[in-house]
């Protein structure tokens, strides 16, 4: 499974400009990182960002000596920026990221000169769902699993609760909760595509995760219904 961080960016220059930048970037700088340029096009960029990583380990021989030693590492995380909503509006999408973002957004912040900015963003799962359910992408999808969040059990008490289903567990859920206030925060649906089918998982804090057999095609449907799922 891929997994994807979706964050909102804005550009204070041209995508152009952003292209050319990172096209220049042939080797480390002095963060101990750099990126290379995969492919653009007029609304979107992809590139890999590697970053120098260097970690203090033991190392016991066969007499049983310690000796720490310094071990680098090199991991790479390919991202994508594709021009979302007004002039200078983009998403940041970065396949398999690492734990933290910093030093990947601190990288583009210096090497842009501070002409980039970063907000963390929500993803409706409502909306996803409704918007899945007439795309000509999917053939079938059936929601097997979703969790909810604040649900209210009393005037001073809330829960969390997640269901699982060999149906509908969408509509299990609306129907089990009712008309109490909650609000979905994570979703697990099986699709099935005009070329295979597997599994999308989604959660309200802008993290996707989706079978790589169908990825291309989830990824399509995301841009194309991005208005509709992205929120603030």
């Amino acid at each position: 499974m891929i997994k994807v961080k979706v964050v909102k960016c804005l550009l204070d220059i041209s995508l152009k400009h952003f292209v050319e930048k990172i096209a220049s970037l042939t080797d480390f700088g002095p963060q101990d990182n750099y990126c290379t340029l995969v492919e653009y096009n007029d609304s979107s960029l992809s590139a890999v960002y590697v970053e120098k990583v260097v970690a203090r380990e033991t190392v016991i021989d066969i007499h049983g000596n310690e000796t720490e030693i310094d071990v680098v590492r090199y991991p790479r995380y390919e991202f994508q920026i594709q021009h979302f909503g007004k002039e200078g509006e983009y998403l940041l999408l970065i396949f398999n990221p690492p734990r933290s973002l910093k030093a990947l957004i601190n990288f583009l912040t210096l090497e842009l000169n501070n002409k980039i900015y970063f907000r963390e963003m929500k993803l409706s799962i409502e909306n996803f769902v409704s918007s899945a359910a007439l795309s000509e992408e999917f053939t079938h999808f059936t929601v097997d699993k979703v969790r909810a969040k604040g649900v209210q059990v009393s005037g001073s008490s809330y829960a969390d609760i997640s269901i699982s289903s060999t149906g509908d567990a969408y509509q299990d859920i609306e129907n089990f909760l009712d008309r109490k206030s909650y609000k979905i925060s994570n979703i697990r649906i099986r699709i099935k595509t005009k070329f295979g089918h597997g599994k999308i998982e989604i959660s309200s804090a802008g993290l996707l995760g989706v079978d790589q057999n169908i990825f291309d095609e989830v990824l399509d449907f995301f841009f194309s219904s991005a208005k509709d799922i992205v929120i603030y």
